[in-house]
């Protein structure tokens, strides 16, 4: 064949190569132009499919001969056989890796068919006309035109008219029924309402009398030891001076000065201590109210409402320090049977915030559905994970919604598959019994735990062996991931220090805080550039804040 042939034929082979696939965006998209082609976008979703499902991949995973396949399907496959299902060359679960960027794509394509859906597809040829009528008259008009004739139009509409009246007279009338028996019911509930509200308000009243009297007693009682208070500040010459007759009006202005300065600034004093809590008197009084209303009642007597005055008055009072939360609902970590076993060491909630895992000295991990809670009573675990020693950390994938980390008191690692309740790998290396375990957000195949062997360990799903182990100077009690960078670790430990490393570096802390008197039990990032830990000390916590400069 001629040069010229050749280069006729090369350039409709590049030209279709150029056009194969059109722009990614406008395909994945909800909003593709009317000239594109079905099939094109049919190769996109051929290319997202999964292999083994053949529905467009979720939670995409890729192996190392470069194949990508549902995170589940793989998982599954490779539970079976030790191949790749497209090349079947060699493959386990150590040479799968996530592919963040074409999860991406599918899980747009996904949201982008979802949209795409018509909302009409369950209506019927008359229906989706009506609906179109409201978009275009003109485009029902001509349909009917071309559809029907002159006459049946006419008997069409006469028949539709007559009938749309006859409907409207019959709702109108519902409506003036309905209308005056809601008036009539809600007139009647207000009566008692205002009956009851009377009634209620002069137990109100007799109430605060009550209390009035009360205060001032007190404060009579008190005024006496206020002004032995406020004697002190006078010299035995001022006294004297103002109680001999031949006292000086200067004299006695100076001492009367005095002892409304000296007033004030102690009326001031209480004033400011109470301020806060009348703040929060303010923030709780709805609920506030309903307790009282619980309380008490307008048909109780009196010696009955002088006693529960005071218990109100104790329930305002510990309401105002802030110092319970409201329980909506309990879960039962154990059975009846095992009494002796109860501690919950740990719960998470998982990357959706639909379950909750519970973990403890029972050697069991618990999930429930969170869904559930405030809704029932007696919550039964979804699925019960038997371990074999007990549990101190958890922690969720933020990538694979079923995948749980653990740690317990052997200092073992595992990760669990919650969707089989099985454990699908293991990290053994500490020595000692390990306290936290920690998911990196920004790169969900690397893990941190810690441990009383001193070390932190950092490890990798792609590996058996730890990649990063650093060691400190005391008990390890808690490593932290950053959220927003998959380098920085936060480790808080017995020896009172909180330490952040950059894990480019790992050898030495990129940063230390000191303060602590006590072992650090936990820390958490803020943000990138902040952390919040804190130590216990008996019967209370000792919070602090650190922020690190990122040069």
């Amino acid at each position: 064949m001629s040069s010229d042939g050749s280069e006729d034929t090369d350039k409709p082979k590049s030209d279709s190569q150029q056009n194969r696939w059109p722009s990614i965006l406008s395909l994945l998209g909800g909003s593709r132009q009317q000239t594109e082609k079905p099939e094109e976008t049919g190769k996109i979703d051929e290319e997202l499919s999964c292999p083994i499902c053949q529905d467009l991949m979720k939670e995409v995973y890729v192996t190392h001969c470069g194949h990508s396949f549902c995170h589940e399907c793989i998982s599954l496959h490779l539970d079976n056989q030790s191949d790749c299902p497209m090349c079947r060359s060699e493959l386990n679960k150590n040479n799968i890796y996530p592919n963040f960027q074409l999860n991406k794509l599918a899980a747009y394509r996904i949201q982008s068919i979802k949209e795409s859906q018509p909302v009409d597809q369950h209506l019927n040829p008359i229906e989706k006309l009506i609906i179109e009528s409201k978009k275009s008259n003109d485009s029902i008009a001509n349909t009917l035109a071309n559809s029907l004739s002159c006459q049946d139009l006419i008997s069409v509409f006469e028949t539709a008219l007559s009938q749309r009246r006859r409907i409207e007279q019959d709702e109108n009338k519902i409506k003036q029924k309905l209308l005056v028996a809601f008036l009539e019911k809600l007139e009647k509930k207000n009566r008692t309402t205002v009956r009851y509200l009377l009634n209620e308000n002069n137990c109100i009243t007799s109430d605060l009398q009550y209390m009035i009297c009360q205060n001032e007693q007190h404060s009579s009682s008190l005024h006496d030891s206020k002004k032995r208070k406020l004697a002190i500040l006078y010299t035995e010459d001022e006294l004297d001076e103002k109680d001999d007759i031949g006292c000086s009006i200067e004299n006695e202005g100076v001492i009367k000065d005095r002892q409304a300065k000296s007033e004030r600034q102690y009326y001031s004093t209480q004033d400011e201590q109470q301020l806060p809590l009348y703040g929060r008197l303010n923030e709780r009084f709805d609920d506030l109210s309903s307790i009282y209303h619980s309380l008490l009642s307008p048909n109780d007597n009196i010696n009955k409402r002088r006693k529960l005055l005071n218990e109100l008055s104790t329930s305002i009072y510990e309401l105002t320090r802030y110092n319970q939360f409201d329980v909506i609902d309990t879960i039962d970590y154990t059975d009846g049977n095992r009494l002796n076993s109860s501690i919950v060491s740990t719960i998470g909630f998982d990357r959706d915030q639909e379950l909750i895992a519970v973990g403890g000295v029972t050697r069991e991990i618990k999930l429930f559905d969170f869904n559930m809670m405030g809704y029932s009573t007696g919550h039964c675990p979804l699925r019960v994970l038997v371990c074999g020693h007990k549990i101190s950390c958890l922690s969720w994938s933020p990538y694979i919604k079923s995948q749980l980390a653990s740690s317990d008191y052997e200092g073992h690692i595992d990760i669990w598959d919650c969707s089989t309740g099985r454990k699908v790998h293991t990290f053994n290396e500490h020595k000692k019994r390990a306290w936290s375990v920690d998911y990196c957000e920004t790169n969900p195949t690397l893990l941190a735990s810690g441990s009383d062997d001193s070390t932190v360990k950092v490890w990798s799903l792609s590996q058996n062996k730890a990649i990063h182990t650093l060691e400190q100077k005391g008990n390890v009690c808690c490593a932290k991931f950053a959220p927003n960078n998959s380098y920085y670790l936060a480790v808080g430990s017995a020896d009172h220090h909180v330490s952040c490393y950059d894990l480019r570096y790992p050898t030495h802390p990129l940063s230390q805080f000191v303060g602590h008197k006590k072992a650090v039990s936990y820390v958490k990032w803020l943000n990138d550039n902040e952390i919040v830990s804190a130590q216990i000390h008996r019967q209370y916590i000792e919070i602090m804040g650190q922020r690190i400069e990122i040069v």
